[in-house]
């Protein structure tokens, strides 16, 4: 391809399958896009234009009643090893009327109980699916995970209530590497340990790095758990005591570790990875 400025030998078909994704063609400046930011802008808003119209309206996501975008933060993006996985992400901004009801993920006080919101402690192996664990551990990047969007919008209109209503001590979503993941920041950033009975179960590696949907840890105080279970209950959502918030270490099953131990490698998870 010829882009007017310079030559592009398209040895791995890179830039016919931007052309082909924004359905433009050579003549249309769309291998100029390929490497010039400001062409690319103008090649991908031709290409909406020539779109149908519907192609990039808002769309709602079925039950959640909730409308969703549809964008790329760039039209193309690879590395050395491929492609980057065919992963959808909707990043979501919302207006908190009341900034003193921020409920932040770290645990606050000894004696609180944990409680888990929207799901059971026993998953199976299918929740390993893309997960961090199976590519950590594994090398893997495979696998789906069912998404039940009925479930995600119940889960998060009952912490909005229980936020609002001045219950939560903290809330963490169970996402990148699952339940355990989620503990451990909790205390990390709280400066606190926290103890959890995962009980006995099949699959220990799906139930503490499982990345099932839907699902949120929260802290409370003792005295206000009752309340908490009653308001998942009326909103449909599964609660579980699990465990509780003190001391100086992150107990999770068979995990057990000094918090500070935990504390220093998530710090400096960063720097590491950048040195080497």
């Amino acid at each position: 391809f010829w882009t007017g400025e310079q030559r592009i030998v398209d040895t791995e078909g890179r830039v016919e399958r931007f052309l082909k994704r924004y359905n433009l063609n050579a003549d249309d400046g769309g291998a100029a896009a390929f490497v010039n930011p400001k062409a690319q802008a103008k090649a991908v808003e031709q290409a909406k234009a020539k779109a149908p119209t519907d192609h990039y309206k808002n769309c709602d996501a079925n039950s959640a009643e909730r409308a969703y975008k549809r964008n790329n933060a760039s039209p193309y993006h690879e590395s050395d090893d491929g492609p980057v996985p065919p992963t959808p992400v909707v990043g979501m901004l919302g207006i908190v009327a009341d900034v003193t009801q921020s409920v932040r993920m770290a645990v606050q006080d000894e004696g609180d109980e944990l409680w888990l919101l929207g799901g059971a402690l026993v998953q199976d192996a299918s929740t390993l699916g893309g997960s961090e664990y199976l590519f950590v551990t594994h090398g893997l990047s495979a696998g789906p995970i069912d998404v039940d969007l009925e479930a995600e919008s119940a889960l998060v209109d009952l912490l909005v209530r229980v936020a609002e209503s001045g219950l939560l001590k903290s809330a963490h979503d169970c996402s990148d590497g699952g339940l355990a993941v989620a503990l451990a920041e909790s205390a990390i950033v709280g400066k606190i340990g926290i103890a959890v009975d995962i009980g006995s179960v099949e699959r220990l590696d799906a139930a503490l790095f499982g990345e099932a949907g839907a699902r949120a840890v929260v802290s409370v105080d003792p005295d206000q758990a009752a309340r908490l279970n009653a308001i998942a209950s009326q909103c449909g959502v599964p609660a579980q005591r699990i465990g509780s918030v003190g001391g100086d270490r992150i107990e999770i099953g068979q995990i057990s570790l000094p918090l500070a131990e935990a504390a220093d490698v998530w710090n400096s998870a960063l720097s590491s990875l950048l040195d080497g």
